[in-house]
């Protein structure tokens, strides 16, 4: 039997599973301390190598003070602020009380005691996330004022941020539910975003911050016994708390590889 084989372009690429190089380029605090589950992983570690001989680790800069920490893909989309819709599976989040609980529960077994927000206020300009789908996103936007960080350690000079649906709300100054128009919550991109803004304007006395966000949803397969909307709320949620807490052990173990734990 014979065989042709030809050559074909490749029409699109499947995005990388490892921080490339453009991507490092707008987040530098990639380039620091590496997180424990990336040194579990031979093709992170070589995308890392490439990245640090392609000339890239000289801008870290103040990416050693404050660093955007992932998992989870940290998408969230509503369709008409609605359910169940056939196929449609519904919005999830997590909120920023129990999302905040679980953060200061792995922070004090780690010796990082947060205290309550208030402590420790940022001054300066924040990006605005826009979530309409069908609006124009407002790249370059921002807010002046002040942001209050979620949880501070005054004697260690740590902070984080975690992103939730209300913060996004509040900084785009919309109301999702008095909006019926399909939306799409992307907290690590906002993450990123506030994070680059906090690099470029932060003071000394800023200290060290993290920036975690809500992990998104997890796709749950629909069988013929359709899942109730509980089963699949318990489902998300058990995702989210599992990759927060992922999020977390990687911006305290970051803190660690700097000798402030």
């Amino acid at each position: 039997m014979k065989v042709h084989r030809g050559v074909c372009p490749v029409q699109r690429y499947k995005a990388p599973g490892y921080p490339d190089k453009e991507r490092a380029k707008v987040q530098p605090e990639l380039l620091e301390p590496v997180p424990a589950r990336w040194k579990r992983s031979p093709a992170l570690c070589a995308a890392l190598a490439l990245t640090v001989s392609a000339g890239l680790w000289g801008c870290a800069g103040q990416g050693s003070r404050v660093r955007l920490f992932t998992g989870g893909e940290g998408i969230v989309r509503v369709y008409g602020g609605a359910g169940w819709v056939g196929a449609i599976q519904p919005p999830a989040f997590l909120s920023e009380q129990e999302a905040c609980q679980i953060i200061r529960e792995e922070a004090e077994a780690r010796g990082i005691h947060f205290a309550s927000e208030g402590t420790k206020t940022l001054n300066g300009r924040f990006p605005v996330t826009e979530f309409q789908m069908d609006r124009p996103s407002p790249d370059g936007e921002t807010w002046h004022g002040n942001l209050a960080l979620d949880g501070y350690d005054t004697e260690k000079g740590v902070g984080f941020e975690y992103i939730s649906k209300t913060d996004i709300e509040q900084w785009s100054q919309t109301d999702m539910q008095a909006d019926e128009t399909s939306s799409l919550y992307d907290f690590s991109g906002a993450g990123l975003m506030l994070s680059r803004s906090i690099r470029e304007q932060m003071d000394e006395d800023w200290g060290k911050i993290g920036i975690l966000y809500d992990p998104g949803t997890v796709y749950v397969k629909m069988d013929e016994a359709a899942i109730s909307e509980e089963a699949y709320q318990r489902i998300q949620r058990d995702f989210k708390i599992e990759q927060l807490r992922l999020q977390v052990r990687d911006f305290l173990d970051w803190l660690a590889a700097q000798g402030i734990i």
